[in-house]
């Protein structure tokens, strides 16, 4: 509902639809037909996204300690070299 209300989609959409969208045609066949395009493309760009990001989750638990030391280190080095300046 957000997209829906956003300017940037309705200009968005302003501008692809006449691209490809025949004058000669059913107008509301051919709105139908890209919209269930950018709804199948959007979906399985989010499930590979979700999929990734599982992978990712996955690695950080499996490495959480190694995680937790770079970090520590990061904020030690951080914190001598401000007492230096």
């Amino acid at each position: 509902m957000i997209s829906l209300l956003n300017p940037k989609t309705i200009v968005f959409f302003g501008a692809l639809f006449p691209l490809f969208v025949k004058g000669e045609e059913y107008f509301a066949l051919q709105a139908a037909v890209l919209t269930l395009e950018l709804i199948i493309i959007t979906l399985s760009i989010h499930l590979l996204l979700s999929l990734a990001t599982e992978k990712v989750a996955g690695f950080l638990k499996r490495h959480i300690m190694i995680i937790n030391r770079l970090t520590g280190i990061l904020f030690i080095a951080l914190g001598a070299s401000g007492l230096l300046l």
